[in-house]
């Protein structure tokens, strides 16, 4: 039998980093994306 609580962790530790990538990715790609904005 697979431990629920094992599995549980697992899924809310991968939640959490593709939630933390996803942010960072947003973050970084909006001031990359138009440095114009920025400089006005």
């Amino acid at each position: 039998m697979a431990q629920p609580e094992g599995a549980d962790m697992k899924i809310y530790l991968l939640m959490l980093l593709i939630g933390a990538l996803f942010t960072a990715i947003r973050f970084t790609s909006i001031p990359e994306t138009r440095p114009e904005t920025l400089h006005q």
